[in-house]
């Protein structure tokens, strides 16, 4: 079985504002926070296996918002 390689998450200066907003707001529901925090991990590098156990999530739920930011940014470039 072959690894797939997880998607490369770059963000501009603005879409890091906003998530970094969302991360941190103590307002924001817990599943934006949640889904901020797992793009801002994979923007710094971080790769799915990292990113669930640093969240105590599972790697699937960081697999899929991974891939549905990826999805989104390719579909608004």
């Amino acid at each position: 079985m072959v690894a797939q390689q997880a998607a490369t998450i770059e963000l501009s200066d603005k879409q890091r504002k906003i998530l970094e907003k969302l991360d941190k707001g103590t307002h924001t529901p817990l599943h934006l926070k949640t889904r901020a925090h797992i793009i801002l991990n994979a923007a710094d590098g971080m790769n799915n296996k990292q990113i669930a156990r640093h969240n105590n999530l599972n790697r699937n739920q960081v697999k899929k918002w991974r891939n549905r930011w990826d999805h989104l940014a390719e579909a608004v470039a």
